[in-house]
Parts: structure tokens; sequence; C-alpha cells
């Protein structure tokens, strides 16, 4: 006891160069005669001086200690609050824009009447649909937003199951404007390694080619069919390929790699446990699946084709038919995401070429990312409101469709919410 006594004394001491009782003094003497401290006289003298020089350090760890405690106690307290007076609610929903905030507040029941809890810069609006108890919030546009509301309301409400839902740019040559999309899996194309180029023998100067050494970390890419890594984005125009004699410079370098594009995709760390993070290799994963629950549902919804998704939109100005039934489509193929809006035509037709990607945004990979983390029932809804510079007329249309999208996408979510388990 004694000694587990002196060991908190030194520690004590690091914090606060008081040492007394660490180190050589009284510490020593104790070791040397535990039953009397006079066995070591000059040193007991030295305490009187050693004391009033080492008390400012340690008033200063005492009011440190008691700071921290009243703000730990503050915080718990705090905690206690918000888990004492919010609801128990069923369901949390994420949307990003006002559009599909206002196209989701359309669905709520009347009552309950909804009412609006502002926490930490969002707002909540706390209802229900389809009898069940449902808190929606808008993100803002882009991952880290998305991920920082949807910790936030984890955080808060700790409800079982989490949707997001809203617009997105179509990928995938099947679908149309309109159509509703809900992809087994989710991934960030921009979580990548960018690479070099091979340069040319004559002239240093850089080839349409790459080259990657050094795949130890994370040593996680992404592999096509043929189990080899996908790369993207060939960025130079006019600059030629490499010549076998300028590969041969860079294919004996340790781990060499060849590559297309400049862009390698990489799994991202998903880290469950507390222990992952200080893993020499944490847990990772590219492909971020919908809980199985929320699939199966979503399949019914589609099977019973009991949802009406809307064919007529506002097109400047005027109440237009846009010649074609939208349709519901529940894909074992996933859905991607980066912060970086997709108004490209090659792009996107690499996109679906290499992942069969069947739409893309900019939420729902981090949306993804954070449930699976926190072991959440989760799923992404997504109406077409573009196709990501696919578009016929070369135009993008997602300002004349989005509050169109986004109604088609709120009666998919209410359906789906209405056969959730109570």
């Amino acid at each position: 006891m004694l000694s587990e006594s002196l060991q908190r004394y030194s520690v004590m001491a690091i914090f606060t160069g008081f040492q007394f009782l660490s180190g050589s003094s009284i510490y020593s003497c104790w070791r040397s005669s535990i039953k009397s401290i006079a066995a070591c006289p000059s040193k007991t003298k030295e305490m009187p001086t050693k004391l009033a020089a080492r008390l400012p350090h340690f008033a200063t760890f005492v009011v440190v200690i008691i700071g921290v405690a009243v703000v730990r106690q503050q915080t718990v307290a705090q905690r206690i609050s918000i888990d004492a007076t919010l609801p128990k609610l069923d369901v949390g929903i994420v949307v990003a824009v006002l559009s599909e905030y206002q196209a989701l507040y359309q669905v709520l029941d009347l009552a309950p009447e909804p009412y609006n809890l502002t926490k930490f810069g969002r707002t909540f609006t706390i209802g229900s649909i389809a009898g069940h108890s449902v808190v929606m919030v808008a993100c803002g546009i882009g991952m880290t937003n998305s991920a920082m509301t949807t910790q936030l309301l984890i955080d808060t409400f700790d409800v079982q199951y989490l949707l997001m839902q809203g617009v997105a740019g179509g990928v995938s040559p099947s679908l149309r404007v309109g159509d509703v999309v809900i992809p087994k899996s989710w991934f960030n194309i921009h979580h990548q390694k960018m690479i070099r180029s091979i340069p040319k023998v004559k002239d240093k100067k850089p080839t349409n080619d790459f080259y990657d050494t050094g795949r130890d970390f994370p040593n996680k890419f992404v592999l096509n069919s043929d189990y080899y890594p996908i790369s993207l984005t060939a960025p130079f125009t006019n600059v030629p390929s490499a010549t076998f004699k300028d590969v041969l410079r860079v294919i004996d370098l340790p781990g060499a790699s060849i590559y297309t594009g400049f862009a390698i995709p990489m799994e991202a760390e998903v880290l469950v446990n507390p222990a992952d993070v200080f893993q020499d290799f944490p847990p990772t994963k590219f492909y971020m699946p919908v809980s199985k629950t929320l699939w199966d549902i979503a399949k019914q919804v589609q099977e019973e084709k009991n949802v009406t998704l809307l064919q007529s939109a506002i097109i400047n100005g005027e109440v237009k038919d846009i010649g074609y039934k939208p349709k519901l489509v529940v894909s074992t193929n996933p859905g991607a995401s980066s912060s970086t809006f997709l108004d490209n035509k090659e792009y996107r037709e690499a996109l679906y070429s290499l992942f069969k990607a069947q739409a893309f945004e900019m939420e729902g990979a981090a949306f993804m990312h954070v449930c699976v983390s926190a072991g959440k029932e989760c799923l992404v809804i997504r109406g077409l409101s573009d196709l990501a510079g696919g578009d016929a007329d070369f135009v993008n249309v997602v300002q004349v469709f989005l509050a169109f999208s986004s109604r088609n996408t709120a009666a998919v979510t209410k359906a789906i919410i209405s056969r959730i388990p109570k």
C-alpha cells in the first residue's frame, strides 16, 4: 500500500516538479530506514527549503486537477440533462439542402405537431412519419458536414435507424432523372493515393503513364476483376504514353507497379473499438454496406410497387410531363461519394465502368462511414436530379429537377419508414 502511495506521488512529481517524495530526498531516507526518518538528518533539514520552492508548482497542480474535475462534472451533468429531456425516437434522417428538407417535411404526420430543437448549430425537427417518431436534420453540402452532423445526431438522440435521403447525379446508364436508387453500399472515390508520372528517359518530361512504390500504407487498394488495383484520371493532354524503355527505368524499383491513371482509390479506416486506432494496421473498408434490415425493407417496397413517383415537373415555370415514369431501383451495386460536384461525362463513364456505381453525390459515403463505425442500422436513398455530366443536351439540369427529385425521394423514404418494425 505504501509503495502504491509513493508511485502516485511520483506521478504527481512528473507534472509539478514536487519531488521530495520521489528521488533522493525523504524517499531515499525511508528506503534506508523505515523506522526513523531521523536516520537522514541532513535530508530532513533540506525539506522546508525544498517545500517552499515546490509549493507554487504544487498549487498549480491542485488548481488544474480541480478545474478538470469541475469541467468533467459539468460535462456529465449536461449529458444527463440532454438524455433526460429528449424523447426516445425511432428514426434519424439526414438531408443536405433546403429542397430535400422541405420535401421530407411535407410527409411528416400532422399529429403530433412537429417542433424544432437547435443544438450545436443544427436545427433538429422532431415529429413522426407513418406512426414512427423521427428526427430530421439538414447537414449542409459535403462529406465533412455529413459526418459531423450524423455523429451529432447519434450522440444526441441515439436512434436505432438512420436514413440519409435527397438527390444525386445518376451514373448508371440505365437510370434517368426522377428515378430513385438505393445502392447496397457506398464508397468515397476520392479517398485515394496520387502517384507519379513515369518520366521520359531522354528529357525527363512526364508521360501519360504512372507508377507507385511503397504500397505499405495502407496497402489496401481497390482491385478490379483481374485483381489489379483500379486507377483513375490520366490528367495530361498531348502527352505521350511511356515507352518500354521508360518503363524499364522504374519497373525494378522495390514494390513498383504501373498504372494508367494517377489516382488510386484506397480503403478507409473504420474504427469500431477503442483499440482499433492504435493498431499498426487498423480495420479498413472501401464499400460501406447498408444494414440488412433496411435493405430488405427497401427490396420489399420495390417489389410491392405501391409508391407513386411524380412524372410531372415544373420546368421554366410550367408543369410538364417528363415523358416517362420514374422507377425505384434497389441495386446490389454501390453508390459513390466525394466532396466534389461531378458534372463530367468521361469521369462518370469511368466510375460506372470500373465500379458499376449507380449514383454520385457528396454526403452518402461519409454518412455510411459514421453509421458503420457506430454499429447503426443505416440506408441511403437518392433521387436523381441530373446525370452527373451525362445529360443529353450537355447542360446540367440539377436546378430544374431538384425539388421534383426531392419529392420522389421523400415518398420512398416514407414507404420504407412505414415498414420498419415497431
